[in-house]
């Protein structure tokens, strides 16, 4: 596990467990950020060099009642609490637009 990366990306999206440090660029984000940031990154409303997808901080965090995807206008949080009794969420990407097509959550 621990030789695995600890980010994807293709040309829309920049995937990552936890979120990025807003001003720096994605080529420059340290494991720590992708694996642990989250309030700074949660707070930054302004876009990232490519939409984040997410995890890390169930939806619940900000909202006790929010048991679906967190879409913003940068990033998509997938965390929907499943390790905590919420239901497990998956989102559906495509080619042409960097938010999800369609989200579901069992």
């Amino acid at each position: 596990m621990g030789k695995l990366p600890t980010s994807c990306e293709d040309d829309l999206r920049y995937y990552v467990h936890a979120g990025v440090r807003p001003g720096v660029t994605l080529d420059k984000q340290d494991d720590e950020a992708r694996l642990w940031i989250r309030d700074k990154f949660l707070r930054h409303s302004k876009p990232f060099p490519k939409y984040i997808v997410h995890s890390h901080t169930p939806t619940t965090y900000a909202d006790l009642i929010r048991l679906t995807p967190d879409i913003r206008d940068n990033r998509c949080n997938v965390d929907t609490g499943a390790g905590i009794g919420g239901p497990l969420s998956a989102a559906i990407f495509v080619d042409r637009q960097a938010k999800p097509l369609h989200t579901i959550s069992i």
